[in-house]
Parts: structure tokens; sequence; C-alpha cells
């Protein structure tokens, strides 16, 4: 009443209004609501047609998991994948202080990165790792030193969930990096589809009598 501006009162109001518009039918109602009336600069820029995803839902995600990056990695598995005596893969536990989530990146040297683990792969009721059912994608590379700042990276998708269920990325040794994929290739029975223009990889799995890991191709 006395021309001042009610800063709780409006922000009750938009946040109210936003709400009611994220339950709509229309994937773009939120993000048209959100360029409409933008609490911050960046709001006004969301492009909500033509967009394959919803990035209103999208942006707050990712600013939820950026802030409270700890609470997402501590729920996964940190680690590597180590053979037996009985030449059987295990798990073995280490840390995540490894991990890489720097973007972008200044260079590639001492960046070994971890496995990252965010589902162990399922299991029949024998025990026995699901078939068909996981696929590998593996960016490579074929020199054990770069000098631009790429890094190696092997993912693994649960192809029942739609969900990535484990990843790898660093820079290591060629034979290393080659030798985490297999293992992660093996330890969820995956198919794995790789950078074909680099010819390090399948030479490596060649001489592992494990090509037939890889996806076939025509």
């Amino acid at each position: 009443h006395n021309g001042n501006t009610d800063v709780v009162a409006a922000m009750d109001f938009i946040n109210a209004r936003r709400e009611l518009k994220s339950r709509s039918k229309d994937p773009s109602a939120l993000s048209l609501e959100m360029m409409n009336y933008p609490i911050v600069p960046s709001e006004m820029f969301l492009n909500a047609k033509g967009a394959m995803f919803p990035q209103a839902e999208l942006k707050a995600h990712l600013a939820n998991v950026t802030s409270n990056k700890k609470q997402y990695e501590d729920s996964h598995y940190h680690g590597d994948l180590v053979w037996d005596s009985d030449g059987q893969l295990i798990w073995k536990a280490t840390s995540a202080s490894k991990l890489e989530r720097q973007y972008p990146i200044k260079d590639n040297k001492d960046r070994p990165g971890v496995i990252e683990i965010i589902e162990m792969p399922k299991k029949t009721a024998d025990g026995v790792v699901m078939s068909n059912r996981y696929l590998q994608g593996t960016d490579t590379y074929d020199d054990d030193e770069s000098k631009t700042t790429s890094l190696g990276s092997t993912f693994i998708l649960d192809s029942w969930t739609d969900r990535i269920v484990a990843e790898y990325t660093g820079r290591r040794g060629t034979k290393d990096f080659y030798e985490i994929t297999r293992k992660l290739n093996i330890f969820y029975k995956a198919t794995h589809n790789y950078e074909q223009n680099k010819k390090g990889l399948y030479t490596y799995y060649d001489q592992k009598n494990s090509t037939n890991l890889l996806c076939n191709t025509q």
C-alpha cells in the first residue's frame, strides 16, 4: 500500500504459476512461462519451440546437481575392476578423488580417472549377469600422450531402462585404457561400440582374444 515491492509475495505468486505450468500436458508451457516472466536474465533466452527435451526442467535439475555434487557422487561406486585368482572380475572400491568432472579442461596430464558405477550389473535368479541387456560406447585414442586436451571415455547403457550405469573417463596409457574398457565390457556382458577409425583398441582386443565382445559391423 506504500508502493514498495513485496518480494516474498511476488516470488510465491511466480512459483505458484510455474508449479501450475509444470503440470501442463504441453511440454513447452513451463519454458514459455519462464521466458515471459523471468526471475533471472538467462530464463529470457530459453528456446521453448523446437526443443527435443524439456529445457526448464533440465535447467532446474542441473542447478540441483551442481549445488549437490557430493550427494550424487557418494551414492555411486568408485574404484577398479581386478582379476581374482580364479580369473573372475571383482570390484575393488577406492575413492572418487580422481573422478573427472571438470569441464572444460586445460590439459590431459595427470588425469588417470576412476571407474564410476551407478548401478551394478543385473543378474538372473541363477546369479549370472543378464545377456543382451547392456550396450557400451567408447571414445578411444591411439597414443599414450597427446598435445590436445582430449580424454578417453567409455559408458555402459542399460537398454532396458535407458540409463547410464557405468562410466570411465580419463587419460592413461593406451593399454591401460583398453583394458579398462574390456573389463567393463566383460563385467556387464555388454555389446561394445567403439570409435573404429582408431585401430589400437581393436588390435588390443584381438591380442586378448576378445573381439567377440565388439559390435558386429556391416
